[in-house]
Formats: structure tokens, C-alpha cells, sequence
């Protein structure tokens, strides 16, 4: 009965280390948002992709972009994309719904011109190899002032980016996700010691009872 037990403690021990959920992670950082240099139009048709790399196969679920708009005003919606070239929608895109919840105030008519800026968050999704990847943002729509009047935040981060008439420079977004790495062999290997002491230890405890 007891080793049956324990033969069942490191199967079960085993299924959780190989089929346990990956965490979720911030996949890649393009920098903070800078609030000075200004911002590049995305209401539709203006488009801007911004380039992305990830180390490991990943499962997208997020991504969070700073956007200018005008005093007393707030994003509503934008259009999103990520392809594996820019402004493609081959891995996955969407329209995203910029409710209050996902908007973050971090300038209150600090930067030039009197623009409000919002860190804005929303869902993407997309099961992607590693590799470089483009976010594309278009459609981008202001609460009070429809129309061309809401802009992607310029960094100039580390990132390649475009619009419709050329470089745009680089804007500020982080991509998240949830990694889905196999666990390297070295780790496996660290762990098959761990297995086999917890399976000693448990054989030890049942002849006792």
C-alpha cells in the first residue's frame, strides 16, 4: 500500500513539473513612457508598427501603449494588430475597448501642447515561436474628439519603427504573455536527485505505520 502511494506521490509530481501552467510574464519592454517628445497619429488611416523580439515560444495576452490626447479628453478605442512583418494581422488583431479600468493618467497637461497622457492596457492574444514580431496600432479613437486626435507615445526605444509616410521613430508599449519553454535538461537533471530522495523518504514513512 505504500509504495503504491508513494509510486502515485512522484507520478503526480512529475505531471505537475512537465503540464504545470507557465507564468505570465512581461515578455518585452520598449521602455517607459517619455511624455516630451511628442506622439504619432493613429486614427484611422494613419498606421504605426512598432517591432518586437521574444526569446521563447510564447502565448500573447497583453499589451499596454501610451497615448496623447487632448485636455479633458480620454481614449475609447483602437485597432491592433501583430503579424510577423509590419502592419500584418497574420498571428492574431482586434479592436480594443479602452474602458476606465485600463486607463492610467500619468500626465495631467504636463506635456507640450497641454496633452493628457494615458497609460492604456488591453487584451491581445496569439501563440507565437520566438523571434521578431510587429505590433501595429490604427483606429485609435478619442471619447470627446473623434477623429485624429490621439497619438502613440514617441520614446525612441529600442524597438524599429514605421508610419504610413516612413520611420516614426520607436513609441512606448510593453508586450505580456505567458512563456511556454520546455524546461532545459540541465533542470530535469537537478530535479531527477529530488524525485528519487522524496521517494526513499516516502517508502521509509509507510514501513513505519
Amino acid at each position: 500500500m505504500g509504495n503504491r502511494i508513494t509510486s502515485l506521490l512522484v507520478v503526480a509530481l512529475l505531471g505537475l513539473l512537465l503540464f504545470t501552467p507557465a507564468w505570465a510574464d512581461l515578455l518585452y519592454d520598449n521602455g517607459a513612457i517619455n511624455g516630451t517628445i511628442g506622439g504619432w497619429p493613429i486614427s484611422s488611416p494613419n498606421k504605426v508598427t512598432d517591432s518586437f523580439s521574444l526569446t521563447s515560444a510564447s502565448n500573447l495576452s497583453g499589451a499596454q501603449i501610451g497615448l496623447w490626447v487632448y485636455p479633458t479628453d480620454y481614449p475609447s478605442t483602437v485597432d491592433w494588430a501583430i503579424g510577423t512583418v509590419g502592419y500584418a494581422s497574420d498571428v492574431s488583431s482586434g479592436t480594443a475597448s479602452l474602458a476606465s479600468s485600463t486607463l492610467t493618467n500619468v500626465s495631467h497637461g504636463t506635456t507640450p501642447g497641454g496633452f493628457l497622457l494615458f497609460e492604456s492596457s488591453f487584451p491581445v492574444t496569439g501563440g507565437v515561436p520566438a523571434g521578431t514580431f510587429w505590433l501595429t496600432i490604427t483606429g485609435g479613437e478619442a471619447a470627446k474628439f473623434p477623429g485624429p486626435y490621439i497619438f502613440w507615445d514617441i520614446n525612441y526605444g529600442p524597438s524599429v519603427g514605421f508610419n504610413n509616410t516612413g520611420g516614426a521613430g520607436s513609441e512606448s508599449f510593453q508586450i505580456f504573455g505567458t512563456s511556454t519553454a520546455v524546461p532545459e535538461p540541465s533542470t530535469l537533471l537537478l530535479l531527477g536527485p529530488g524525485l528519487a530522495g522524496l521517494w526513499v523518504w516516502g517508502r521509509k514513512k509507510f514501513k513505519c505505520i
